[in-house]
């Protein structure tokens, strides 16, 4: 049997699958090719020949597995980061970056066997803000890799204010203070701390509104005294009659006048406040660091509002990292959580005790298989969630508001599923 060449014009349907070999009925079968090494499909038609590669360097250990990172500043200043075992080394125009004759480096806490996920592939999230790499690494704290010069980065744990924490107890247990403000012991009615939590914040929330008196009209009042005014709580240091105008500053430690006669009051915290908690006593207790001022009735009475910090050794921390609408976003299990916009080291998700279009967001994935959350990608049409059997959309609820806590959603997208690649 005689054998044909036809002409073949066009390459840019590109590697076609076996599956297609006898689809010669398609457009695309005569564009198509069943291996194309080594060329890249041209959308004009052509397969060009793919660009060269040039050595630069030997990385620092070619037996174990590396992997690159680009950190573009400019179209004309751009580095790639060489992450390996327990480092990460930098290379600028077409060289390694050198500090003394030797390449520059700066130790990570992240082994060879970290940087690869279940998938195979590189297992850092990350994201670029100007000078600094927003890192996501299951199992370690999020972090923050930032340049001030070519030999001059600096590898910090990323620890934003203000939370982010998890659900306030639900249940009987209560916990108490012995101070509301520098360093204090926080005890527990029953059995809730664990070693694990060292580092870790913990929110505490004043039992009820009211706990403290509301702020009236002339009245009497004396040095010390404390008045609530929308959950929020200010102290006098003088004492005297108050006035007719309610205070209504927000910002902890600001004194306000309430009128003729008057008296000045000091905000010191919204009904709420959090610690870090610094060193194990006992299942019941913890030594901690004051980081907002404590309501003074914690350290009265027993409270059951509180909550864990939603990150850390025994919460876990988040795996992946990107932006969205101007909020940085982090992800781990079928959460997310992002900061306050505009501001990517603040996770409050209230302003002065009110919740408000630019507070943090914290929303729940309610993926049906209760798969955990593998990537995220910002398009157009939003944030798209993809966890191992569906895909979700993230957007305003309300396209005609901005983002918000009020004003969030996460509708199904697809049931297709990924891998973490």
């Amino acid at each position: 049997m005689a054998r044909a060449a036809p002409l073949a014009s066009a390459f840019n349907s590109g590697e076609l699958s076996p599956r297609m070999g006898g689809r010669v009925n398609t457009e695309v079968y005569a564009s198509g090719c069943y291996r194309m090494e080594n060329f890249i499909p041209d959308i004009a038609g052509p397969a060009i020949k793919r660009a060269g590669t040039e050595y630069i360097a030997e990385v620092k250990n070619s037996a174990a597995r590396t992997w690159f990172v680009r950190f573009e500043l400019t179209a004309g200043e751009s580095f790639m980061l060489e992450f390996g075992n327990l480092y990460v080394r930098f290379y600028k125009n077409r060289a390694p970056v050198l500090s003394g004759g030797v390449p520059y480096e700066v130790t990570t806490p992240y082994t060879t066997a970290d940087l690869v996920n279940a998938s195979g592939g590189f297992a850092i999230s990350y994201v670029q803000s100007g000078d600094i790499l927003y890192l996501a690494c299951a199992g370690h704290k999020p972090r923050k890799l930032s340049r001030f010069a070519d030999t001059n980065w600096t590898l910090t744990d990323y620890a934003p204010s203000g939370g982010p924490f998890g659900d306030i107890n639900i249940t009987g247990t209560t916990v108490t203070c012995n101070t509301f403000s520098g360093n204090i012991t926080v005890t527990a009615s029953t059995g809730i701390f664990t070693e694990a939590m060292e580092g870790e914040l913990f929110y505490i929330e004043q039992s009820s509104i009211s706990a403290v008196k509301a702020w009236e009209t002339n009245k009497a009042v004396t040095a010390g005294d404390i008045r609530r005014v929308d959950g929020r709580n200010y102290q006098t240091a003088v004492g005297g009659t108050t006035g007719t105008v309610t205070p209504t500053h927000t910002i902890i430690g600001g004194v306000q006048f309430d009128g003729d006669p008057g008296v000045d009051w000091e905000h010191t915290d919204p009904g709420f406040g959090w610690v870090v908690l610094t060193e194990y006593i006992s299942p019941t207790q913890f030594f901690a660091t004051v980081l907002s001022r404590l309501p003074a009735s914690v350290v009265a009475s027993a409270t059951t509002n509180w909550a864990f910090g939603a990150w850390g050794g025994s919460q876990g921390y988040p795996d992946s990292v990107t932006f969205y609408l101007d909020r940085l976003v982090w992800s781990r299990d079928q959460l997310v959580w992002m900061t306050v916009a505009g501001d990517y080291e603040n996770m409050q998700d209230r302003e002065g005790g009110r919740q408000t279009t630019e507070s943090a967001i914290v929303l729940p994935i309610p993926s049906r298989r209760g798969n955990s959350i593998l990537w995220m990608e910002t398009l157009e049409s939003g944030l798209i969630v993809g966890t191992a059997a569906d895909e979700w959309l993230v957007s305003p609820a309300s396209r005609n508001d901005p983002l918000g806590p009020l004003n969030v959603s996460a509708a199904p997208l697809g049931a297709v599923g990924s891998r973490d690649v």
